[in-house]
């Protein structure tokens, strides 16, 4: 049986994302797009709200991009019928066989706007915005809408265990034949580009500390500034921390306030958005991903690949981490307990003998799994058609 519901000709897919920044779900649209195998097989396409680095990389690699105008994270029902009808026309435009959605608003938008169409609905979850820090009312919202995106979609993709764990368990009995788990993967490659992350422009005398992620509330870099600022006023040995963070967002404005009001100007610095940062994990002493909600982060998985001691918090799906990997501290995410692991880290700096050893690589998930997994959901759903 031909793969293709239409004829003979290449089967095609249309990726649609709400935002086009290169954060986790950016990144994931980017690696199936770009994969050569895939598009040897179907034609891509990625329809994108605003502009920015996962455009630019998209453009790069010669894969279509649709700009998107109304789609925007927002629960205001004017705004989603604007976004409904873009992606309407858009989708009886293109006639795509497959549309894959990426992000909750998109999945919301996308998945009613696909409704009566052939094309057959993926939304992968990369986490949900019920689990963020909203209100209840807002929670119990979300936790509809979210429900009603798995319902209306033919297949959803959750990258953890747990984020299909997280749906509400009547969702869960009429559509878990319809969720199906794969975990985000990366290559194994090992690069380092000197630059002013050289580990011989560093301090000895300092532990480095690195966060990659982008500013934003539940990404918890709060949490650290706030236990390092203890830290340095109760602990007085000569070892110091300097604490790194990669990612720009929202958020910037607050944690360089915090950053102020501690007088840790000298020890916390924003640098922005780092293109390739998990080709500098390797130069630190210690990675640390201190969320307060996540689903199952990239950053993370690179930093096991990049063979330097981890931190991160017992929340999503980076509890199934430790399932995989043969270490790092995982601890529920509060300020106390982030204080009381990087004091211990610091006493061992001190005496040399007690120094941690930096474990060995180890690649979590593979991309290529990631990817092989994908495929197959697409053929499936193209045979059924």
């Amino acid at each position: 049986m031909q793969e293709s519901p239409k004829n003979d000709r290449k089967p095609s897919i249309l990726f649609l994302i709400t935002k086009s920044n290169f954060g986790g779900a950016q990144r994931y649209v980017f690696d199936l797009a770009a994969d050569q195998k895939l598009r040897d097989t179907y034609n891509i396409t990625v329809a994108s709200g605003g502009e920015g680095e996962l455009v630019d990389r998209l453009k790069e690699s010669n894969i279509a991009v649709l700009p998107l105008t109304a789609l925007k994270n927002s629960l205001n029902p004017m705004v989603l019928i604007k976004q409904i009808r873009e992606l309407r026309e858009i989708f009886k435009i293109q006639q795509p066989d497959i549309i894959h959605i990426n992000s909750s608003m998109a999945g919301l938008a996308g998945s009613i706007a696909a409704l009566g169409l052939s094309a057959k609905t993926i939304f992968t979850a990369h986490g949900w915005p019920f689990n963020e820090n909203r209100n209840a009312v807002e929670k119990i919202i979300l936790r509809f809408l979210m429900s009603l995106v798995v319902l209306l979609c033919d297949k959803t993709i959750s990258v953890s265990k747990k984020t299909k764990s997280d749906l509400p368990w009547i969702v869960k009995k009429i559509a878990d034949k319809k969720i199906t788990i794969i975990y985000n993967g990366i290559d194994d490659e090992k690069v380092v580009v000197p630059n002013m992350f050289n580990r011989n422009n560093f301090d000895e005398k300092t532990i480095h500390l690195v966060s990659v992620g982008e500013l934003h509330h539940v990404k918890g870099h709060d949490m650290i500034i706030e236990a390092l600022s203890e830290i340095e006023k109760e602990n007085s040995n000569s070892v110091q921390y300097h604490y790194h963070i990669m990612g720009e967002g929202a958020f910037r404005s607050t944690l360089e306030a915090l950053i102020l009001e501690n007088n840790l100007n000298r020890n916390v610095t924003l640098y922005g958005n780092v293109k390739n940062a998990k080709y500098y994990l390797s130069q630190f002493d210690v990675f640390i991903m201190p969320s307060r909600s996540e689903a199952l982060a990239y950053a993370l998985i690179e930093a096991y690949a990049s063979g330097i001691p981890i931190i991160f918090s017992n929340v999503g799906g980076m509890t199934e981490v430790r399932e995989f990997a043969s270490h790092g501290e995982m601890i529920e995410p509060n300020k106390n307990n982030f204080k009381k692991i990087l004091t211990k880290i610091k006493d061992s700096y001190a005496n040399e003998e007690e120094k941690p050893k930096r474990p060995t690589r180890e690649i979590i998930f593979s991309k290529k799994e990631m990817i092989d997994k994908t495929k197959k959901v697409y053929s499936t759903l193209l045979l059924q058609s």
